[in-house]
C-alpha cells in the first residue's frame, strides 16, 4: 500500500496569492481523505496511525491559515 503525504498534495510555489483557492480545496480534500482512511474497515493498524498523523498535521496547518474569505470588490 502506498502512503500519501500532505507535502505531496501541496506543492511549493514561488509566488502565493493571499487567497489560493486551489490549495485550500486540496487541503480540505486531504483532510476528508485522511478521515475516510482512519474509519475504513479495510485499513490496517499502520495505515490508520499514518493517516492520524497526517490528519493532525493537516488540521494544524488549516488552523494556522485561519478562515479564508473571498470578497468580491466589484
Amino acid at each position: 500500500m502506498k502512503f500519501f503525504r500532505l507535502e505531496d498534495r501541496l506543492k511549493d510555489r514561488n509566488e502565493e496569492p493571499a487567497y489560493d483557492k486551489e490549495r485550500i480545496e486540496a487541503l480540505d480534500s486531504w483532510i476528508m481523505n485522511c478521515r475516510i482512511h482512519i474509519t475504513s474497515g479495510y485499513s490496517d493498524g499502520w495505515s490508520i496511525e499514518h493517516y492520524k498523523k497526517e490528519l493532525d498535521k493537516a488540521l494544524t496547518l488549516k488552523k494556522s491559515w485561519g478562515t479564508q474569505l473571498e470578497i468580491p470588490f466589484a
